[in-house]
């Protein structure tokens, strides 16, 4: 039989600083002992998170989006909660289908954007059995740019106790 062999991945080559910051802060509140790696790389970009009412919701993902695209050169994801695939792609219309892919939240282990955009993160979290740690894996889809795009911030108060009522991050 062959050796067995642990290795531990203590550098984070794909996520900028900026992006990679933004993951750790939720990690940490769920799971505060989490070995985490260190990101190496900087853009200068932070993340844009967007706050808005869910009737604005459409128009604040497809400008995310059309804003992202235009940053960067290569692949652009947009990631959804599980049966909103559809919905989001008929709210991006004709975007190149060659560079945008509409993904539901699962589905993007494994993978890597130039550029994402994360929907509705509290609906992701809401329906995964593991919640706090499929948006994690989402949030560090993205090599260069991200935008969340969301109808509250309740996600970014995991465990709720974590955040004040009334209070908000002043990224939002």
């Amino acid at each position: 039989s062959k050796d067995q062999r642990i290795f531990h991945l203590s550098t984070n080559y794909r996520n900028s600083k900026e992006i990679f910051a933004l993951a750790v802060e939720l990690a940490r509140r769920s799971l505060p002992a989490a070995d985490l790696p260190i990101a190496v790389r900087s853009t200068g970009v932070e993340p844009r998170l967007q706050l808005v009412p869910a009737a604005d919701l459409p128009a604040a993902v497809r400008l995310a989006t059309a804003a992202v695209a235009e940053e960067v050169d290569g692949t652009v994801g947009v990631v959804v909660p599980r049966t909103w695939r559809t919905r989001v792609q008929t709210w991006l219309g004709g975007t190149d289908a060659n560079r945008v892919s509409v993904l539901e939240a699962l589905d993007t282990k494994g993978l890597e954007f130039d550029a994402c955009v994360v929907v509705e993160p509290d609906s992701i979290v809401a329906e995964s059995v593991v919640g706090v740690a499929t948006l994690y894996v989402v949030l560090t889809r993205a090599t260069l740019r991200l935008d969340v795009v969301g109808t509250s911030e309740s996600w970014r108060c995991t465990p709720p106790t974590s955040c004040v009522a009334g209070s908000t991050d002043a990224a939002w």
